[in-house]
């Protein structure tokens, strides 16, 4: 464990439920352009910068930004860029004290290309993520938590140990199944919320249409008990099983995207905070995807992410301007 034991916050000490991350993390690699080049086709960036990322860490600031407690496991490589995004992570009130440094491995990273309209293309080396495996779980994180919070990105062993390790303590299960592979169906099977975009959902469970019955029936063959569907600027459609199925479509803010990297992870790591801190599905669901949408408007990633004052700010003016 990178620090060893010290600084490690003890769950019996934490005053309320705490929102768990398994998951991984990457240096992102950023450059601006015009347009997104074609198959063979070169471009001059208009500027690049380099930021943490990975889909783990990026859920985890998220969460810890509109106050959950957040505790996350991951591995980095042995280099300074690695140990750089795990004391940026802690600064943002991350507990990264059970991240793993695996020596002779190199921190995962990802090459990010962004278009002037705010769409990207996104290429990931793994690196150390690729590691991360189930001697760096212990039952001590599940302790207390109020979710476990799954992405892709670390190896299926990791995953399907901290699945099973959360059941065994009762902590229900956000899994975003992202980036999608065609196997990842079976680690669906242990989740409790699933949290997919249109493709993801489409390849998943094969809608045979886009009406309220024919994604109530997609959504039930999955055995899934809440499947949450991110539309981008349309919004967000939640398929609710525990509620009789029922299909509540929730609206996007409309806003004029700079950048939309890490606005999937903004959306399930504030999704995830807000059902810690007691939301009701619908509630966490609607502040989540007001939030994504104002992540949208900034650019970077984790650096994109406001905190709650500066997110309740925002919305009581978006709140005027509608009135």
């Amino acid at each position: 464990m990178v620090g060893g034991d010290e600084g490690r916050s003890d769950a019996s000490l934490r005053r309320r439920p705490h929102v768990l991350v398994v998951g991984s993390l990457n240096i992102d690699h950023t450059v601006v352009v015009d347009e997104l080049p074609r198959p063979g086709e070169t471009v001059t960036a208009r500027r690049s910068y380099r930021m943490p990322g990975g889909k783990g860490a990026n859920e985890s600031v998220a969460a810890a930004r509109v106050g959950a407690d957040v505790v996350f496991v991951a591995a980095v490589g042995d280099d300074e860029q690695g140990r750089s995004a795990l004391r940026s992570l802690a600064e943002l009130g991350v507990d990264t004290s059970w991240a793993v440094e695996r020596s002779g491995a190199l921190t995962g990273t990802a090459s990010i290309t962004v278009d002037a309209s705010g769409e990207n293309t996104i290429v990931v080396d793994a690196g150390a993520n690729a590691t991360l495996a189930p001697d760096a779980l212990r039952p001590e994180q599940f302790e207390g938590a109020a979710a476990l919070l799954l992405t892709l990105e670390v190896p299926d062993p990791v995953m399907v140990a901290a699945m099973r390790e959360a059941k065994a303590h009762s902590v229900p299960v956000i899994f975003n199944p992202s980036p999608l592979r065609a196997h990842d169906r079976e680690l669906v099977l242990g989740t409790d919320i699933l949290v997919v975009n249109e493709d993801e959902f489409r390849a998943l469970a094969s809608p045979d249409g886009a009406d309220d019955t024919a994604l109530r029936r997609a959504a039930e063959a999955l055995g899934v008990p809440v499947v949450v569907v991110t539309c981008g600027s349309r919004g967000v459609i939640v398929v609710d099983r525990t509620a009789g199925a029922e299909v509540a479509p929730v609206p996007s803010i409309a806003v004029t995207a700079l950048d939309t990297t890490g606005c999937g992870d903004a959306f399930t790591g504030a999704l995830a905070a807000r059902l810690a801190a007691g939301d009701e599905l619908s509630a966490a669901v609607g502040f989540a995807t007001s939030y994504a949408a104002l992540v949208a408007t900034r650019r970077g990633a984790q650096a994109s992410y406001p905190d709650l004052p500066t997110y309740e700010t925002w919305i009581g003016s978006v709140g005027s301007i509608r009135a």
